[in-house]
């Protein structure tokens, strides 16, 4: 595992993956060929920029958004231990359905602000 600095200066660790589900991996089946689909049927565009590019003005946010950039946000937020969602809560959902974890969290954090 080595270490880089990334764009804010800060030194990352390389080499921490998060497993995927068992689901997730039947359902994917076996590899073939590396430039196969893993998900057959997704369109794969810039149309899709284009959405959620418009999507995000009409939120009043003017930085450019794509899903890849939602993608490294999501995952430089867990290499720098920041509370999105806490890493062993993303260990669990490889033996929860997305659901299941889903309805955990969402009942903990009423939980929470109830108890304010």
């Amino acid at each position: 595992m080595g270490s880089k600095n990334n764009h804010l200066g800060r030194s990352i660790t390389l080499g921490q993956y998060l497993d995927i589900s068992n689901r997730a991996y039947e359902l994917m089946g076996k590899p073939q060929e590396r430039s196969q689909k893993v998900f057959k049927g997704l369109r794969y565009s810039a149309w899709h920029n284009t959405a959620l590019l418009q999507w995000s003005l009409r939120a009043g946010i003017t930085k450019h958004i794509t899903f890849h950039s939602g993608r490294h946000t999501f995952a430089v937020l867990q290499l720098a231990d920041l509370p999105a969602m806490p890493k062993p809560e993303l260990q669990s959902l490889s033996n929860q359905t997305p659901s299941t974890a889903y309805l955990a969290r969402k009942q903990e954090l009423n939980a929470s602000i109830e108890s304010l």
